[in-house]
C-alpha cells in the first residue's frame, strides 16, 4: 500500500513537471518568433498622445524686411508673418542694433527718421535723406547738407559735407569743399580733405588720388595716412582676404596685394572684391570665382555673379534668371527668380515677375509684397530713352539722384556691388530703382547685367 502511494506521488510530480517543461517551451517559442501577436492588439505609437510631436514651426529670429501694401511701408518677419504694420512713406533695413530709418510726408516733402523694433519713432522724422547704420553711425542730409548722427540721433558730425559715404574699418570717406577726406567716430577729420579720389577703407588700407602737375596721382594709404605706394591706376574696389581688384585699363582689371604690388599675372575683364577666400571676375563674357592664387575655383559659366555671403552666391544663367550656387558651383537653388539679393542670417531678397519674396538657403519662398507694375509703353522724358534691365553698380558709393545732374538731391547712396533695376536712361544717366528708392545714377558707375 505505502508503495503504490510512493509511486502515484511520483507520477504526479512528473506530471507537474511536465506541464512546467510544456509551459516554458510555449513560452520560449512565442520569445524566439518575437511574440507574434495579432496587429491589431499592438497600439500604434500615434494613437498615444504626445508620442509624435507636431513639426515646429519656423523662429521668428527678430529679422525684419521691408514690404508695401497699399503704397506704405512696413516691415515683415522672417517668417513672412507682419511685424510692424505698413505705414511708412519709405523703409530702410534695420541694424544689428535694432533701428532702422523710415520716412513720413511732411509738408510735402519725405523726411526720415528713426524706428525701433516695435515701429515706434525714436528719432522724430527730421531728415531730407538718409542711409543705413554701419558701425552704429548713419550718413544723413539735412539742410541739403550731409552728417552723421547715432541711433538717439545725436549728430556726431554736423551736416557739412556735400557727400558722406558708410563707416569702415572706424572711418568713413567725406566730401567738403570739392576734395575727399576721412573723420572718424568722434567727427574729426583724422585725414584732412584733400583728395580728388578715395575709396572704403578696408583691412586698413585705402586708395586715393590728386593732382600733381596736371594729372591724377593714386596712391596706396594706410588709416594713418603713410604712402604704401604710389600706383597706376583708374578704379579700385575694397581689400579683401589682403587682395583688392584694381582697373588698370579700359577693360583690364588685376588684382594687387597689401603692398600695391600685382598678385597674379592672371587679367580680368572685371573684377570683384574677395569675399569668404573667393571673388568674382569676368572673362570671356562670363562670370566665374577665383581664389587668393588666382586660379579658378568655378570656371566660368554664369551671365553676371554677386560675391558670395553665408556660403552662397547669387548666379544669373543664360536665361536671365537668378539662383544660388555653393561654394563648388553647384546651384543650390536653381535659378527661376527676376533678382536676387546676398545672403544675410540665413535669409535673401528675391524678386518675381510682380513680386518681391524672400528665400532661406533652402529655397524656401515667401512672398513679402506686389510690386507696382510699370505701364506697358512709358512715355520717355525728354531726351530720355527706355532702357531697361539690371546693373551692378562699380563704384565704393554711389549716389543715387533725384534728376539727372550732378547738382540734383541725392536721394539714397549704394555700396559697391549692389543690384539695381535699369527702368530708363537721360543723356549720361540711368534711371533705376532700387528698394524703396527710384533716381537717377551715372551710367560710368553702373555695369550692366547681361541678359542673353
Amino acid at each position: 500500500m505505502k508503495s503504490r502511494r510512493r509511486r502515484l506521488r511520483i507520477e504526479v510530480w512528473y506530471l507537474i513537471i511536465l506541464a512546467a517543461v510544456i509551459v516554458a517551451a510555449v513560452l520560449f517559442a512565442l520569445l524566439f518568433r518575437g511574440g507574434n501577436v495579432e496587429p491589431s492588439q499592438t497600439p500604434s505609437p500615434s494613437s498615444l498622445p504626445g508620442e509624435s510631436p507636431e513639426p515646429s514651426e519656423e523662429p521668428d529670429l527678430g529679422l525684419y524686411f521691408p514690404y508695401k501694401s497699399d503704397g506704405m511701408w512696413g516691415y515683415k518677419s522672417n517668417t513672412g508673418e507682419v511685424a510692424i504694420e505698413a505705414q511708412f512713406s519709405a523703409a530702410l533695413s534695420f541694424s544689428e542694433d535694432g533701428y532702422a530709418f523710415a520716412a513720413t510726408e511732411k509738408d510735402g516733402k519725405t523726411v526720415y527718421g528713426i524706428i525701433d523694433s516695435s515701429g515706434t519713432w525714436v528719432v522724430e522724422p527730421l531728415y531730407s535723406s538718409a542711409s543705413v547704420f554701419s558701425e552704429g553711425l548713419a550718413a544723413v542730409e539735412y539742410n541739403e547738407k550731409w552728417g552723421y548722427i547715432n541711433s538717439a540721433g545725436e549728430f556726431i558730425a554736423d551736416p557739412v559735407f556735400t557727400e558722406a559715404g558708410d563707416f569702415s574699418g572706424g572711418l568713413a570717406r567725406v566730401e567738403k569743399n570739392g576734395k575727399w577726406g576721412y573723420i572718424d567716430s568722434t567727427g574729426q577729420f583724422k585725414i584732412t580733405n584733400q583728395y580728388d579720389y578715395a575709396t572704403d577703407f578696408s583691412e586698413g588700407l585705402a586708395f586715393v588720388a590728386k593732382t600733381e602737375n596736371g594729372s591724377s596721382k593714386y596712391y596706396l594709404i594706410t588709416d594713418s595716412e603713410e604712402v604704401v605706394a604710389a600706383v597706376t591706376i583708374e578704379e579700385a574696389g575694397v581689400f579683401g582676404s589682403g587682395l583688392v581688384p584694381v582697373r588698370t585699363g579700359t577693360d583690364t582689371w588685376v588684382y594687387c596685394n597689401r603692398r600695391g604690388n600685382q598678385a597674379f599675372d592672371a587679367t580680368f575683364q572685371a573684377a570683384k572684391s574677395y569675399s569668404e577666400e573667393m571673388a568674382a571676375v569676368k572673362q570671356d563674357g562670363k562670370w566665374g570665382f577665383i581664389d587668393t592664387l588666382g586660379a579658378f575655383a568655378i570656371e566660368p559659366q554664369f551671365s553676371d555673379v554677386s560675391s558670395f555671403s553665408d556660403g552662397y552666391a547669387a548666379a544669373c544663367d543664360e536665361n536671365g534668371k537668378w539662383g544660388y550656387i555653393d561654394t563648388l558651383g553647384a546651384w543650390a537653388v536653381q535659378p527661376q527668380y527676376d533678382t536676387a539679393g546676398d545672403f544675410s542670417n540665413g535669409y535673401a531678397l528675391v524678386s518675381k515677375p510682380l513680386e518681391q519674396g524672400l528665400i532661406d538657403k533652402y529655397g524656401n519662398y515667401k512672398a513679402l509684397y506686389v510690386l507696382e507694375a510699370e505701364a506697358s509703353t512709358p512715355e520717355p522724358e525728354e531726351g530720355s530713352t527706355t532702357a531697361s534691365g539690371t546693373g551692378t553698380v562699380k563704384a565704393t558709393s554711389l549716389n543715387i539722384r533725384e534728376e539727372p545732374s550732378t547738382d540734383a538731391d541725392i536721394v539714397a547712396s549704394l555700396n559697391n556691388g549692389t543690384k539695381v533695376e535699369i527702368t530708363g536712361e537721360s543723356g549720361d544717366w540711368y534711371k533705376i530703382r532700387y528698394s524703396t528708392y527710384e533716381g537717377y545714377v551715372k551710367k560710368e558707375f553702373i555695369t550692366l547685367n547681361s541678359q542673353d
